[in-house]
């Protein structure tokens, strides 16, 4: 899921490369960086309305990408309950076999 909301952010950025100078996605730190001095200097209220939608979708990705970790983490953390959990019982039921194996 991540993966393909990463692929998303690519293929957005390529179709945009004229908008980049405005904004970009940095992977590494998986922010937005955006280029306020660019985008103060533009006067046309239309091109002001494009980079306004550019910068929406790609805070629309990012948060879509930001969703897709964090259920990634949620079930990470499931993964390691229920291995604890089974621990717990593993270690129970080794003692039960323990206690009747000494009362025989």
């Amino acid at each position: 899921m991540v993966k393909l909301r990463e692929q998303e952010m690519h293929d957005y950025l390529a179709a945009n490369k004229n908008m980049a100078k405005y904004g970009t996605y940095n992977f590494e730190d998986q922010t937005i960086e955006i280029n306020w001095d660019a985008i103060n200097a533009v006067t046309d209220t239309e091109q002001g309305d494009e980079i306004e939608k550019y910068i929406s979708k790609l805070e629309e990705i990012q948060d879509s990408m930001d969703e897709a970790n964090e259920k990634i983490y949620d079930i990470q953390e499931s993964i390691l309950d229920l291995s604890i959990e089974l621990r717990k019982d593993s270690i129970d039921f080794e003692q039960r076999i323990i206690d009747a194996l000494v009362k025989v």
